[in-house]
Order: C-alpha cells, then sequence, then structure tokens
C-alpha cells in the first residue's frame, strides 16, 4: 500500500525490537502451554452436529480434540469487534461471535476468559492461557515471530474527536496535534511513522500520549486533554453510537491495515490456526461471517479468503490478495 504498512512493513519491524507491543513476552504467572500437535488420536472425534467440518476438527491439537474445548480470550474493550454489553455486562461483538461460529463448525465449546486490558493479548496467546485471542488486532509485521493470526477482516484506522472536532484534527495532516492511543495499539505505529514525517518535513511534531486505559483516554478527549484517540474507524463508529459527545475522522490514509484471531507462534498455534482457517473460509463462501459482521454493524464487507499467517512472506501473500490492503 502506498505510504502504508505494506511499503514500509521491512524497515519498521528492525526498529520495533524494542517497542511495546512485542515487549509482553511471556508472563510466567499464566498457564504454560501445551505441547505441540502430535500423533493424531484415533478416538477423538467432534462433538455431534450435522455442520461440524470433519477436516477442521482432524486438523487440532490433541489436546483440544480430546477436551472438546477451545480456551479463547479478549479484553473485551474494542467494540464492536469485542466489548461488555452496556446494560448486562455480556461479552459481544464481531471478533467473539465468529470464534463462537469457527468453533461450532470444528465441533468445540468456547471458554472464555476476560482479560484486562489489550496488553494482556499477546502474553496470553503466546503462554497459552489462551488458545485463540481476539480484540480488533491487526496484523503487521511487528507482531510475527511473537504471534500467529488467522485473518477475516480489514480495518481503517482513524481519529476519534470531540463532536465538532474542536482541535481541527485533520488525518492527512495531523502534525502538531496531541494524540492518544493504546501502547501496543497499531496506532501507535501510525502516530509513530506520521510525527517522522511532519519532522522530516520541516512540522511539529505529533505528540503522542500512550495509555492503557482506552476508556481513561477517551475521557481524556472529552475533558481536552487530548486532541483525539487512534482508534479503528469501526470502533471509532462503536463510540460515536453510544456516545454522540464524540465524532469520528477520515480514514488515515495509507494505514488500512488486515484483522484477525491471535494464536501463538508455534506448530501447535499453526494447527489450530489451520483448523480455523477451514472453518472460516466455509463461513466466508455461505456467507456466514458477513451475516456476523452485518450484525454487528461493522460497516464494511468482509474477505472473500481467509489466510493462516506466520511469517513475513504469508503476510506478504495476504497484502497482495486484497486490492483494499494494497491501496490503503
Amino acid at each position: 500500500m502506498t505510504g502504508g504498512l505494506k511499503d514500509t512493513r521491512r524497515g519498521r519491524v528492525r526498529r520495533a525490537a524494542g517497542f511495546a507491543l512485542l515487549s509482553g513476552v511471556l508472563v510466567t504467572s499464566l498457564v504454560a502451554c501445551a505441547s505441540a500437535n502430535g500423533t493424531e488420536n484415533a478416538d477423538a472425534e467432534p462433538a455431534a452436529d450435522a455442520d461440524v467440518i470433519q477436516e477442521a476438527f482432524d486438523a487440532l491439537p490433541d489436546d483440544i480434540k480430546e477436551s472438546g474445548v477451545l480456551k479463547a480470550a479478549s479484553s473485551f474493550d474494542y467494540g464492536p469487534f469485542a466489548y461488555l454489553e452496556a446494560d448486562s455486562g455480556d461479552r459481544a461483538g464481531f471478533d467473539y461471535d465468529a470464534v463462537n461460529a469457527i468453533a461450532s463448525r470444528i465441533g468445540l465449546e468456547v471458554e472464555w476468559t476476560t482479560l484486562g486490558t489489550f496488553e494482556s493479548l499477546i502474553p496470553a496467546a503466546q503462554s497459552g492461557q489462551a488458545d485463540a485471542v481476539v480484540d480488533g488486532m491487526g496484523i503487521i509485521e511487528e507482531r510475527l515471530g511473537a504471534v500467529s493470526f488467522v485473518y477475516m477482516m480489514n480495518a481503517d484506522n482513524a481519529i476519534l474527536v470531540q463532536a465538532g472536532n474542536p482541535a481541527n484534527v485533520d488525518p492527512a495532516d495531523m502534525c502538531g496535534s496531541h494524540l492518544t492511543t493504546a501502547p501496543s495499539g497499531l496506532q501507535a505505529i501510525v502516530f509513530e511513522e506520521e510525527s517522522a514525517k511532519c519532522v522530516a518535513d520541516g512540522k511539529e511534531p505529533i505528540e503522542v500520549s500512550l495509555l492503557a486505559d482506552t476508556a481513561a483516554a477517551s475521557a481524556g478527549v472529552l475533558a481536552g486533554q487530548f486532541d483525539g484517540q487512534g482508534w479503528g474507524t469501526a470502533t471509532g463508529n462503536f463510540s460515536v453510537r453510544a456516545n454522540p459527545d464524540f465524532e469520528v475522522t477520515d480514514p488515515i490514509p495509507g494505514y488500512a491495515t488486515p484483522n484477525g484471531i491471535i494464536l501463538q507462534d508455534s506448530d501447535r498455534g499453526e494447527a489450530i490456526g489451520n483448523a480455523f482457517v477451514i472453518a472460516l473460509q466455509s463461513m466466508m463462501d455461505d456467507g456466514t461471517l458477513q451475516e456476523i459482521a452485518d450484525a454487528n454493524t461493522m460497516g464494511s464487507d468482509v474477505p472473500t479468503q481467509t489466510f493462516y499467517v506466520r511469517t513475513p512472506d504469508q503476510l506478504e501473500e495476504l497484502l497482495a490478495s486484497d486490492p483494499a490492503l494494497q491501496d490503503g
């Protein structure tokens, strides 16, 4: 994509070695991961269901086949991808519904865990605390080597601002703006890159405040502490529906990004990913994933092909597959 994540991917991965999104590594208090996909267990069978895809079930690691349970997790703080309903506290969202549907097609039950923050996502997948983790996370090269992904949606990036945009935040020229986002969020990379361009052009850099508490960051926007908050466009629109004191800018040019399910960067994670790809592709083919997107007001069409992404070459193949990702 011109000027965006695709073209700068190799340069940024070197700079990101110390970046917060890869700094979580393994959290020792989390559950250690199980063994890699081993010898196929002939006794394991999926739950009885006419819609279960046997090929997907057979691709799973043996311990999941034997238990019939998929451990899934999210911070549930990023609607409409994954969030808690305001009135009931029930889990909801596109990612949540999609993982439940994928598991159903594989013949698994899902045990969900609510994590503390967005910063908890990568460590939960790395450690094996969860087999699959979701929360609207972008698939970018900086995260490969820490985790792997199954691709299921594209997302634009935008700025959540006060209604009326009193700070006049321009997504095409954010120089001099005071913006906030999560430390390991994709928007932190976007702001870093755009700020460097500002400096190179002789303009004021973007002042970026990194806050793990996304709700506190949003409150800071309304209080005038920040000019805006980095969000995906769908998430920004979700926030506006809940609170009309916000509005969302146009997308930041050049940063359309694939999103997906987070898995371990391991043979075990790849086995789960291969099973997910089979089930998810069937959901794309028969329209189920689009129905889930529409029910969650995602505001865009889902892709027509899914990918498991563990290596830069696999990410390159994904990016080349969709014109929307090439042009940002």
